[in-house]
């Protein structure tokens, strides 16, 4: 069992004295969002920028790693647009062959409550959700779903409100 090790008051703010960069730049980026200075997207961009020039301060900029994190970036993005760009051959591919319109058509035959139907593709987006960032899901599914929820008869707008809960 180890012994608990008391500290004083003295070596509790002392050691404080490395969290305070990261309480300022929270508090500036919050502060400025909510008293209106900036915008939420300004708000990131300084809190980034902060945080970058915090990180060069106090590991200095060739151990902060700062090549490798833009290389990481660069590699995200460049597969969020793969998704995209697949997406939306996908949706031209969807829209040439009328499988939405087939699709809905079909479920409307089916003799299920059109709530049972919505829940199944909410629990779909659900699950999709755990796996795969929310623009893909919209760019994958949103070309076969949506004439679906329309076809159904439910508000677009409360469609779109709860899908994006979901999948985000």
């Amino acid at each position: 069992i180890l012994e608990e090790k008391s500290f004083s008051w003295r070596e509790r703010i002392t050691s404080l004295k490395e969290i305070w960069p990261l309480a300022i730049l929270a508090l500036v980026v919050l502060g400025g969002i909510f008293t209106g200075i900036f915008t939420v997207t300004e708000g990131a961009a300084i809190g980034c920028v902060g945080a970058l020039l915090i990180g060069i301060w106090n590991q200095g900029f060739r151990k902060f790693g700062l090549t490798d994190s833009l290389r990481e970036t660069a590699h995200t993005t460049a597969m969020v647009f793969i998704i995209i760009i697949g997406a939306l051959f996908f949706g031209r591919f969807l829209a040439v062959s009328q499988i939405p319109l087939y699709l809905s058509e079909f479920l409307a035959s089916v003799a299920m409550p059109r709530e049972v139907i919505i829940v199944g593709i909410f629990a779909m987006f659900f699950l999709m959700g755990m796996l795969i960032i929310p623009t893909g899901i919209m760019a994958i599914t949103l070309p076969v779903v949506f004439p679906i929820v329309l076809y159904l008869g439910y508000n677009p707008i409360w469609f779109g409100v709860i899908m994006m809960n979901t999948i985000a």
